[in-house]
């Protein structure tokens, strides 16, 4: 499953079998991937 998720991300495979799964991959490593995205601290904390 790493190894899978490492080409969907780093090489560019498509799982046609799983397309939503890929999809949810890719997009969770650009956002946590990202400095900018993850850098902001909350306002507050929610209760």
């Amino acid at each position: 499953m790493v190894e899978e998720a490492a080409d969907i991300v780093f090489r560019g495979k498509r799982v046609p079998q799983r397309p939503a799964d890929a999809h949810d991959i890719l997009g969770t490593y650009q956002i946590v991937a990202n400095s900018e995205e993850m850098s902001p601290l909350p306002i507050r904390p929610k209760n």
